[in-house]
Order: C-alpha cells, then structure tokens, then sequence
C-alpha cells in the first residue's frame, strides 16, 4: 500500500444555531380567545393545542407559544405586535434563549 491509497478522515464539527422560546405573557386585558387566534395563525398550533398553551399563560402567567431560530422568533413577535395593533390588544411577547 502506498502513501496515495491512504485515505484521509476529516473529521466535521457543525454546531447547530442555538434556538429560542417566545413566551407569552399572562395579562388582565387580552382575552383568551385572541391568545388562542394569534397560537394558531402566528405560531401554527392546532386549535387543541392552542388552547392548552392558552390556559397555561392564564394559569401559570406564561407560556412557550414556540422555539425557533432567533431570526424566526423575532419575526413571530413582530408578527404578534402587528396583530396588536391591528385588534387592539397588547398581548405581551418575550424572546428566551433555550
């Protein structure tokens, strides 16, 4: 066997981007329905699941509406402070490294 028949292992380390939780935040004002609508068409949930993710914001004062990308969890709360202003709530979002 020569030197040119050896075949050389490389090794590859790839990191995996870090991801985030947007959380929504439990108020007195935001009703429970609009938790659910913005669950289900910003954050993609079954109405089922939304509703679970909805009664642990009310109970618990929190929830994790979803994880993603940083770029990606900053669009869903754009997306969500849009939707504020659009129905006039103030439904309270925050970016949480996972």
């Amino acid at each position: 066997m020569s030197d040119s028949d050896v075949l050389e292992q490389t090794k590859i380390n790839v990191k995996l981007p870090s991801q985030y939780n947007v959380i929504i935040l439990n108020d007195d004002i935001t009703t429970q329905e609009y938790v659910i609508d913005i669950l289900v068409n910003i954050f993609n949930h079954t109405p089922d699941n939304a509703y679970d993710i909805m009664m642990s914001v009310h109970e618990e004062g929190s929830g994790i509406a979803g994880t993603y990308e940083f770029q990606i969890a900053e669009i869903k709360v754009m997306e969500t402070q849009q939707a504020n202003k659009n129905f006039g709530f103030n439904l309270q979002v925050k970016i949480e490294e996972n």
